[in-house]
């Protein structure tokens, strides 16, 4: 189960920047889509804290993707869809809305550094590529939230 979970994670975060996010959506299961929608959420939102030295509307552009995001979903989700799909997508937009207000308190709050606290602590997850390229299920996808670091760790049981 942990090596299908696994593979199937590894090519959503190879297939999520190679084709439209709507489409994206209906091609992965739920799990799938709603751990790397909050994995690349949190990798744009980094980069974008990170570019806000350079371009002071990094945040606010991304906020503004993410209504966009939002907006294509639902969208989608007035289409005839199947109704497992329809709930995969209902269940991003939830999230995504979550997301579109902590961007929004980002901006409001003028952070432009990844240690601020506002962004600490939020809770962020992350895919360990290196890991990942080992193929090594323990520890690929952890979360993050203030200094605590939660991911599964490789024992002698698995």
């Amino acid at each position: 189960m942990r090596d299908t979970l696994f593979k199937l994670m590894n090519t959503g975060l190879k297939e999520y920047e190679t084709i439209e996010r709507k489409e994206w959506v209906l091609k992965h299961f739920g799990q799938i889509v709603s751990t790397i929608a909050q994995i690349m959420w949190c990798s744009y939102t980094e980069a974008s804290i990170q570019e806000v030295n350079s371009n002071s509307n990094a945040l606010i552009e991304w906020y503004e993707e993410n209504v966009a995001q939002i907006q294509q979903l639902t969208e989608l989700v007035n289409t005839k869809l199947d109704p497992i799909k329809r709930k995969i997508i209902v269940a991003l937009v939830t999230n995504d809305v979550h997301a579109r207000d902590i961007i929004e308190g980002l901006v409001m709050a003028n952070v432009n550094h990844l240690n601020d606290f506002n962004w600490q602590k939020q809770l962020r997850f992350y895919w360990d590529e290196e890991k990942a390229e080992q193929q090594s299920f323990a520890g690929s996808c952890y979360a993050k939230q203030v200094s605590a670091k939660l991911g599964k760790k490789k024992t002698k049981y698995n």
